[in-house]
């Protein structure tokens, strides 16, 4: 008898320190992995500020129509198998071969398909240019397979490190390969040229860094096993895809394709918060919460709390994006792309409400529940294709923009809701975003007063963006102190690990993990 209570505090210890090793590693992970966007956005925004000068809105509108067709005849690629791989790490092993094998067959039919169709592409856009423009992206379809397999192990291991060091430098090479294409007169094949050679490198690189262990045996008999779950996720990806593309479909059948431009010009800056934070927070959040899938209680509550550091991180940064869009775009960009910025503005305002809600998907797949994910998004899709529509027919790319700031502000709170399997209320979703939201708004007060008090800030628009950005970084973190202070003293001890792996990392040390307190 004596023996049990030690026991039981063993387990207690045991577990607790299991926790605790976990929150390190998705900490460390997340800081990685933003370490990784940082380096390769850095280099990416570079790059398109040259190919933004050096290319015309009419090639960016043929890239815009390309994807289109790329992301419909790509959705069986969305098999979901890394997602799946993860979720299932426990038997990673056993599913490892026929997952590489289903992968690899996927890939090479999406190739297929690309090149049966980009001649009804081109005939539904009037531009014969598509055509060459999708088979070259058809030509990394079946290298992407490859990439899955390797990059679910490290995922699984938590190593984010070589994921962010693989990614900074295969991203960065991809960019400089599309600037010299511009630069050598290649117009809208400077995008997509350098994908099939980045997707080489990085493929070599991971599987030496992860070393699966595939045979020549497909195992067959196991497919059916895995396309459960993969056809739900092939579905879900098929209707996201749709839903993303809408607003360039809308508008490629409605206006010329320097107005679909000037949209994907705008879609594409406003979403670099999201991929940077987002889906960053997702990729480390998946393999995490996939070890709490048994702790229902454990689980809703770790996610609620990335919810929550989400909107504390992301919110300024949209609202900053809202006050400097103008100058911004006329000083990097060039002021051809000026009509963009109210399409930007208002899809930075939509980042601001969709962000936050981004990682309860991730949630319901590290739970396995892929079904409650596709139903939710079936629902989702035709209601966003009317608005979409009916947003274009309106007032072209604004109407789009407004549209989609209308459908995220509606859906968000549900997306989240049903993210947490052991429930979250009403209260706690408003929570989520009110905190964050009104010390955004205190910050924002902050930078109108002075643009009042001093009007000839906003003529020059240097002045404005450095005046608007240092004022956002003074003004926020009180506000946020006082508003928000769990978030706020959470992305303090965040920072003080980052600071930590980058004297650890600059001394040497190879460790993937920082200590978290």
């Amino acid at each position: 008898m004596p023996k049990h209570p030690k026991k039981s505090l063993t387990e207690a210890t045991g577990g607790h320190r299991a926790a605790k090793s976990l929150t390190a590693q998705a900490a460390s992970g997340f800081l990685w992995t933003i370490v990784q966007t940082l380096g390769s956005k850095a280099v990416g925004m570079l790059g398109q500020i040259i190919l933004a000068r050096l290319l015309l809105p009419r090639d960016f509108g043929l890239v815009a129509l390309s994807i289109i067709a790329v992301s419909f005849a790509s959705v069986i690629r969305q098999t979901g198998i890394q997602q799946i791989l993860i979720q299932r790490h426990k038997h990673f092993r056993r599913w490892a071969n026929p997952a590489f094998w289903l992968e690899l067959g996927m890939g090479s039919a999406t190739a297929a398909i690309l090149a049966l169709a980009s001649p009804i592409a081109a005939a539904v856009f009037h531009s014969h240019s598509l055509i060459g423009l999708i088979l070259v992206s058809a030509a990394a379809a079946p290298l992407s397979a490859w990439m899955v397999l390797p990059t679910a192990r490290l995922m699984i291991d938590m190593r984010f490190k070589a994921i962010a060091i693989v990614g900074i430098a295969c991203n960065s090479a991809a960019t400089v390969m599309s600037v010299l294409f511009a630069w050598r007169g290649f117009g809208a094949y400077s995008f997509l040229l350098p994908l099939p050679i980045a997707t080489g490198i990085r493929c070599f690189w991971l599987w030496r860094l992860a070393r699966p262990r595939v045979n020549l045996d497909p195992q067959f008999r196991r497919w059916r096993l895995l396309i459960g779950d993969s056809g739900l996720m092939i579905a879900t990806g098929f209707l996201n895809s749709v839903m993303y593309q809408a607003g360039y479909l809308a508008l490629g059948l409605l206006y010329p394709k320097a107005a679909v431009g000037q949209f994907f010009f705008a879609l594409n800056l406003s979403a670099q918060m999201a991929l940077l934070l987002s889906q960053n927070l997702g990729g480390v959040l998946l393999p995490a919460l996939a070890k709490m899938q048994d702790d229902s209680a454990r689980h809703a509550a770790a996610l609620i709390k990335a919810l929550r550091m989400l909107a504390f991180i992301s919110t300024p940064a949209c609202l900053l994006l809202i006050i400097v869009a103008k100058p911004l775009v006329a000083i990097v960009y060039g002021t051809k792309w000026l009509p963009a910025v109210p399409m930007l503005q208002i899809m930075a305002a939509a980042a601001a409400i969709s962000i936050p809600s981004s990682p309860a998907a991730t949630a319901m797949q590290s739970q396995g529940r892929f079904s409650v994910l596709f139903r939710w998004t079936a629902i989702q899709t035709p209601l966003f294709l009317a608005t979409v529509f009916s947003g274009a027919w309106w007032g072209g790319g604004i109407g789009v923009a407004v549209a989609w700031f209308l459908f995220v502000l509606a859906t968000s709170p549900i997306t989240i809701r049903l993210g947490a399997e052991d429930g979250i209320t009403w209260r706690e979703i408003m929570g989520i975003y009110a905190g964050p939201l009104a010390a955004g708004l205190v910050t924002v007060a902050t930078v109108c007063a002075i643009s009042i008090l001093w009007p000839e800030v906003i003529q020059h628009y240097l002045l404005w963006w450095g005046t608007a950005a240092a004022v956002t970084a003074l003004a926020y973190p009180p506000a946020g102190r006082i508003l928000c202070r769990p978030e706020f003293e959470q992305a303090k001890r965040y920072a003080v690990a980052a600071l930590a792996m980058l004297r650890r990392t600059s001394g040497g040390g190879g460790h993937d993990e920082v200590s978290m307190r």
